[in-house]
């Protein structure tokens, strides 16, 4: 009952608000993997490889570098599902190891945008035990995962069912609002994502979704920090 009413009872991506704006904030988030897929598979189908690379429909189509058994071994999911753009080839990895690893789902799912120069893709983030190294490789081709570096983001939220479509006019609106506070978008802010948190049966007007821009890590004007010394 409480994932119908939005509870999100899987683990998240943890971050410091290091500012708060009118109807945004700025985020700090630590590197994270993310395990991420095309597209242009489609959505349903994109998320569908992702949950079977972390064995949420049975065994996991993954080796993993830790398990030296035959058996699987299970991971907590996380959240948000993310949609994003702008892959980078020479982050990704491919390269085999030994056996299946269940690993755990987490939110949000995040999906990136796409344009005549964006790749869009979906992409689960790995529990915050994983690093590059030690991540359970894919099975299939389709999957790459991909180091996430840290990074400053400014952070839209809103409720109900969305779209790329209804998030793309919600960065439109996100980012001069931040930049009217002195804060500066990287690439013009073309570098931006939607997450979602909650599955499909979540109560429309109880679902989390974000529109996140990626901003310059030292994005503070002197009157910002002024504002913050004030704050603490």
């Amino acid at each position: 009952m409480g994932i119908v009413l939005g509870k999100v009872d899987v683990e998240t991506p943890k971050y410091t608000t290091v500012y708060e704006g009118k109807d945004y904030a700025v985020r700090r988030y630590p590197p994270a993997v993310a395990a991420e897929v095309s597209y242009k598979l489609g959505e349903d189908n994109a998320f569908r490889v992702l949950a079977k690379y972390i064995g949420v429909f049975g065994t996991p189509e993954n080796k993993s570098t830790t398990v030296e058994s035959g058996e699987s071994e299970p991971i907590a999911m996380t959240a948000p599902v993310i949609t994003t753009a702008d892959v980078n080839p020479e982050r990704h990895l491919h390269d085999g190891f030994c056996k299946p690893e269940a690993v755990a789902m987490t939110a949000p799912v995040v999906s990136t945008p796409k344009n005549h120069e964006e790749k869009e893709s979906m992409a689960f983030l790995l529990p915050a035990k994983y690093t590059l190294q030690n991540a359970p490789r894919p099975n299939n081709e389709s999957v790459r995962l991909r180091a996430v570096p840290s990074r400053c983001v400014a952070v839209l939220t809103y409720s109900y069912n969305t779209t790329m479509d209804e998030a793309r006019e919600k960065k439109d609106r996100l980012l001069p609002t931040f930049t009217a506070d002195g804060i500066t978008a990287l690439e013009k802010g073309q570098k931006w994502t939607l997450a979602r948190y909650n599955p499909p049966f979540t109560l429309p007007w109880m679902k989390t979704n974000e529109v996140h821009i990626e901003v310059q890590d030292k994005w503070l004007q002197p009157s910002l920090h002024s504002a913050l010394d004030e704050d603490q």
